[in-house]
């Protein structure tokens, strides 16, 4: 009887993963003593992966990446076992397969690429998204549709579909990312972005929470379990500026103690920057109702009901999970923390990041005018 192929889902194979770097999960095959790696598109920290489930856990987006697991794992096992009927099956085989199946178009070549590239999760969502974008224009499918006169239909397509020149900007920067990789591994030679340039345009002004409307959130009476653990993660970013992909990996037993004092010290998921956060203390009150332990909810999910809380609350703005962190921003500035030293608090790489929060604050300003208006009536 031959050998049947073993399939299983592993994490951080080529042992490159530390406690602050994250690993890559495979599909892993062993057939006729060969192995097969097959990338599913998701990295982990150690502590983010249970060894005996084989899934991530401790994430707030841990549903969807166990769901990607899954996906790529079914495919895996339905070409096992479709080539097994067949007459037989070769990971040499199953090689040539994946490899047609890439060539098949340039969408199919982009979706291979997101899954193979080890790119973050907030990445992979984002590229993704775009893809999703570029296939319902429909008008550059295959290698041979990559030209001058394409490109320029698609900008065009984009204008008529978003008002926001940056979301254009960011569709046609992912777009140039897989058709320089392309180039890149000889598929083609010719980049239509050669002649054409795309406005970055302005970023919409940050928004944030007013002391006020931070109070009325932490003070309403939310009944409904699921709503209430939503109100708290979102004061928990308002109170320490974590971005999501951050709050996700947010881990208590990594707080060091000092001078009575909780202090965090981490690097950001999307910069890879240090940060050094200490816990105020309405957050460690958040942290001592959950026994330390944050309640975890995919983004998907936390973005959907915190706008629910905000309806029940009344606060009339349309909150995001990034709106928290620009609250603890704003808040910092108008409390006289040093723009220098907020970059060090919110991982910045450049201080210039950090300096665009100083621009949308009027309360300091206007404190100030009423010191000297005090000085000049004195």
């Amino acid at each position: 009887m031959a050998e049947l192929p073993k399939v299983a889902v592993v994490f951080d194979y080529r042992g490159r993963s530390t406690p602050t770097k994250p690993g890559s999960i495979h599909i892993r095959i062993y057939h006729n003593k060969e192995l097969y790696y097959i990338p599913v598109g998701v990295s982990v920290l150690p502590r983010e992966w249970n060894k005996s489930t084989c899934q991530v856990e401790n994430r707030l987006d841990m549903l969807e990446l166990n769901e990607r697991i899954a996906i790529v794992l079914r495919d895996a096992q339905d070409y096992i076992n479709t080539s097994i009927k067949r007459g037989g099956f070769s990971i040499a085989a199953m090689r040539v397969h994946k490899k047609h199946s890439e060539d098949k178009s340039f969408l199919d070549y982009i979706a291979a690429r997101i899954a193979d590239r080890g790119l973050r999760p907030n990445t992979v969502k984002n590229h993704t998204s775009s893809l999703s974008v570029l296939t319902e224009f429909g008008r550059i499918v295959n290698f041979s549709d990559l030209s001058y006169e394409k490109i320029i239909e698609y900008d065009a397509w984009l204008h008529e579909r978003y008002t926001s020149q940056v979301s254009i900007h960011t569709h046609h920067k992912i777009l140039k990312v897989y058709i320089n990789d392309a180039i890149r591994g000889g598929i083609i030679t010719d980049n239509p972005y050669s002649r054409f340039s795309v406005s970055r345009g302005k970023s919409e002004k940050r928004r944030y929470l007013t002391d006020d409307e931070v109070t009325r959130l932490r003070d309403a009476v939310i009944k409904r379990k699921t709503f209430d653990q939503v109100r708290d993660l979102f004061l928990f970013q308002c109170y320490t500026g974590l971005a999501y992909a951050d709050l996700c990996r947010f881990d208590f037993k990594d707080a060091v103690s000092r001078n009575g004092k909780y202090v965090i010290l981490d690097r950001r998921v999307k910069t890879g920057e240090d940060y050094y956060l200490v816990l105020l203390d309405p957050a460690v009150e958040i942290l001592k109702k959950y026994k330390w332990k944050l309640p975890t909810l995919t983004n998907q999910q936390y973005n959907l009901r915190i706008k629910v809380v905000a309806d029940m609350v009344g606060l009339g703005k349309n909150l995001t999970s990034h709106m928290a962190r620009h609250t603890f921003a704003v808040f910092a500035i108008n409390h006289g923390v040093p723009i220098e030293t907020l970059a060090k608090m919110m991982g910045h790489t450049d201080v210039k990041t950090t300096q665009q929060y100083a621009k949308i604050i009027n309360s300091t300003v206007e404190a100030a005018y009423d010191s000297l208006n005090a000085s000049f009536k004195g």
